[in-house]
């Protein structure tokens, strides 16, 4: 496996999903693509624009600075903001264009059963992933304790 792509977002979930990426990425040598996906589709409209676009992008940025923040001790890592208003498809069409081997996503972050059941997102990228799919479990290594 040659590359890993760890999906993110601004919710508890991603730390372990970082984290777990992490351990895998030095455990076989691949490169981690961090991946956020924002709620925008270019189509014409009177609320879509250059403006929320860069809005939204902004916010995916920040949410991918600070994951790649607690990773920064990996070389390669690499940062994909991605427009697209299905975070599923967009992180499928990310691991089709690089070839990637895995894709992690954090369990639901809906209270203590959130550990062990997939939240919808979860669901979304499991079905039809053009790769391996790691959906880590919330807090299952500590990695939400270990993490910072």
């Amino acid at each position: 496996m040659s590359k890993i792509i760890v999906g993110v977002d601004s919710t508890e979930r991603s730390v372990d999903a970082v984290a777990f990426g992490r351990d895998m990425a030095r455990a076989t040598g691949a490169q981690v693509l961090l991946a956020a996906a924002y709620p925008y589709a270019p189509v014409p409209a009177r609320v879509s624009g250059a403006q929320v676009r860069e809005f939204l992008e902004g916010d995916a940025r920040e949410v991918l600075t600070a994951a790649h923040e607690a990773i920064a001790e990996l070389d390669g890592v690499s940062e994909h903001a991605i427009a697209d208003p299905s975070p599923a498809r967009a992180l499928h069409k990310l691991a089709s264009e690089t070839g990637a081997g895995l894709i992690v996503v954090g369990s639901s972050h809906r209270g203590a059963i959130g550990r062990v059941l997939l939240g919808s997102t979860a669901v979304r990228v499991v079905h039809e992933s053009p790769c391996a799919v790691a959906v880590v479990p919330r807090e299952e290594w500590g990695y939400s304790r270990r993490a910072s």
